[in-house]
């Protein structure tokens, strides 16, 4: 993921930048931890997510993204 101001882009390939940090993960177990449905730390205890990085950088990502450690459902406009 590039994460700028204005936008966050997802890479499948490498494109010769400093890498920060990455997520490996299945996208729906992703999307269900993103959405709420599912906790951060199960899902990490489960094998379906990784984050890998510096401590300051998993921090920052996990703000960002807003990846709770518990599920908490997502509330969006209607």
């Amino acid at each position: 993921m590039l994460l700028r101001p204005e936008d966050i882009e997802i890479c499948v390939k490498d494109y010769g930048v400093r890498v920060d940090l990455v997520v490996d993960a299945d996208l729906g177990a992703f999307t269900r931890v993103w959405l709420g449905y599912c906790g951060l730390l199960d899902a990490n205890r489960n094998g379906q997510i990784a984050l890998r990085g510096s401590r300051q950088s998993v921090a920052a990502a996990r703000r960002m993204l807003r990846l709770a450690n518990e599920p908490v459902l997502r509330r969006f406009l209607q």
